[in-house]
């Protein structure tokens, strides 16, 4: 059986400021979500609770089955100094750190992609990658059985590759969501999927 994951009510506050205040979402099998919001805003927070760090302080985070397996490329991944490829990939043992920006993305994105999760979360996946790079990273996402949900800047890939859009206020820190209604112009939003998410 193919998992899902769902938040209700999610909050998440840093002191006294709320990040994300009663977000509601779900992800199953083959669904695409694309989280946009002006920076700062909270996406990366979002895509980590999904993650499963940080736990919410209120609200909840449910997995069906629990054994769900959610997988996250972060923003700017973490290579260390002196490891080799194979341990990040079970070849070559060139050291990561030589790599280029884009290689290290791609390597990576890599990583992440042979996990085979069954929630794959990926944060700005296309800094760094050439067109080469973002021609695969699309096709990966178009074809894979998992259930995505991406942020990205790059209002192209995101036609491309989402049927739903999520989108953070900036003031009420609330989601709403959106059908990927097709190409869209800066500023322009889709048709409401459903009342306020949040």
């Amino acid at each position: 059986m193919a998992g899902s994951i769902s938040l209700r009510g999610v909050h998440v506050g840093y002191g006294a400021r709320a990040v994300l205040a009663g977000v509601d979402l779900t992800v199953g099998a083959g669904d695409r979500v694309g989280v946009v919001a002006p920076n700062g805003v909270g996406k990366s927070t979002l895509l980590k609770v999904i993650a499963g760090e940080p736990t919410p302080e209120s609200g909840s985070v449910h997995r069906a089955p629990a054994s769900t397996a959610v997988v996250l490329l972060s923003q700017e991944p973490v290579v260390r100094p002196g490891e080799p490829l194979l341990d990040v990939l079970d070849r070559p043992d060139r050291s990561a750190v030589q790599l280029s920006g884009g290689q290290q993305a791609r390597l990576a994105l890599a990583a992440v992609l042979l996990a085979r999760p069954d929630i794959l979360v990926l944060d700005e996946p296309t800094n760094d990658l050439d067109d080469d790079g973002l021609a695969r990273l699309e096709r990966h996402v178009g074809g894979t059985p998992a259930g995505v949900v991406l942020v990205s800047h790059d209002r192209a890939f995101l036609d491309a590759c989402v049927d739903r859009i999520v989108e953070l206020d900036e003031f009420t820190r609330r989601a709403t969501e959106y059908l990927a209604g097709g190409p869209r112009t800066s500023g322009a939003r889709g048709r409401p999927a459903r009342r306020d998410a949040g």
